[in-house]
């Protein structure tokens, strides 16, 4: 009898040994009955004693299919020193999951937890509650309600009608356009296109010469300036004249284009008097006498009337009417 009792005693405590290590780590429901869309708290929590390295189960956003985890708590000691971690979950399917055991990882080894089992329902009202509910009670219909007036927006009305309002104004202006062709075409006045009257060279370079003149250049010593815009005047005039590429030409190609270009011979000897004077002042920094440089400017103006074109004699009428000024340009 005495032998039997120790026997028994053994058996408590080996299995008291085994049990304890199988559940040194668990898992826990608030409960284990909930409603569609409740939310209830589900624990894990693990001895530390069990070993030294200890990894929790890990969730991503689901317990289970059906199952979900709104929220999860930061890993904590419990009072009995056991470490714990609570999830908040919730479910919106009526059904009996059957949570199957969980694995802690304990020194690289896996030990699981035990199983759970959780009902989620609908809310079956019960007759007491369905016996507060009064019936009796008609909840009156009341009138739909006119739809509110609004003025309207220009975006709005665009929204609606602005393409038509586009069509309307196109349709508008073709009907002006041909309206407007008609009458013209009734009354046959054709459009008439005044050309812009083209400035002779001649008249154009004799009035640059006036300014070159009122300028003074040369009496201020400026005696490069003064001769570069008298030859660039020249230039542009023999390009428009006689059409001979003058800007792009040397002071000789000029003269030569000159001597093969049907003019006055007195014409051709005015730029043999020019031009290379100009050139002399502008590359050899020739500073000339007085004389010279109003002589150049004389010359220019020679030069021009004497190859300008002549006045048909329909002008020729027309300028017997007028008091003719033969003044000559006076130089200083």
């Amino acid at each position: 009898m005495l032998k039997f009792k120790y026997l028994k005693l053994i058996f408590v405590v080996l299995l008291i040994g085994v049990f304890g290590h199988l559940f040194a780590q668990k898992v826990v429901l608030d409960t284990t009955q909930m409603l569609v869309g409740d939310q209830i708290g589900i624990t894990f929590s693990i001895s530390p004693k069990v070993g030294n390295e200890i990894l929790f189960p890990e969730f991503d956003g689901t317990l289970i299919d059906g199952i979900e985890i709104i929220s999860a708590n930061p890993l904590d000691t419990a009072k009995n020193g056991d470490l714990q971690q609570k999830y908040v979950i919730t479910s919106f399917e009526d059904s009996v999951f059957n949570i199957a055991p969980f694995a802690f990882i304990i020194d690289n080894d896996t030990t699981l937890t035990n199983p759970l089992i959780l009902k989620v329902s609908y809310l079956q009202p019960d007759s007491l509650l369905m016996a507060r509910i009064d019936t009796t009670q008609a909840i009156p219909l009341l009138d739909i309600k006119p739809q509110i007036q609004t003025p309207w927006t220009f975006k709005e009305f665009w929204d609606l009608y602005g393409n038509y309002v586009l069509i309307s104004l196109l349709i508008l202006a073709l009907i002006a356009v041909a309206i407007y062709f008609y009458i013209r075409h009734k009354r046959n006045k054709p459009v008439e296109v005044k050309p812009i009257p083209k400035i002779p060279p001649h008249v154009t370079a004799l009035e640059k010469l006036s300014v070159l003149k009122e300028k003074r250049l040369w009496q201020q010593d400026r005696y490069k300036d003064y001769h570069s815009e008298l030859t660039e005047i020249l230039r542009t005039y023999l390009e428009e004249r006689f059409s001979i590429p003058a800007m792009e030409y040397t002071a000789d190609q000029i003269l030569q284009s000159v001597q093969r270009t049907p003019m006055p011979v007195e014409a051709k000897q005015k730029l043999h008097n020019i031009f290379p004077l100009a050139d002399l002042v502008k590359f050899a920094k020739l500073v000339p006498l007085a004389h010279e440089n109003d002589l150049s400017l004389q010359h220019a103006f020679e030069f021009i009337e004497l190859t300008k074109p002549e006045t048909p004699k329909s002008d020729l009428n027309t300028a017997e009417s007028e008091p003719i000024n033969d003044e000559k340009p006076i130089l200083s």
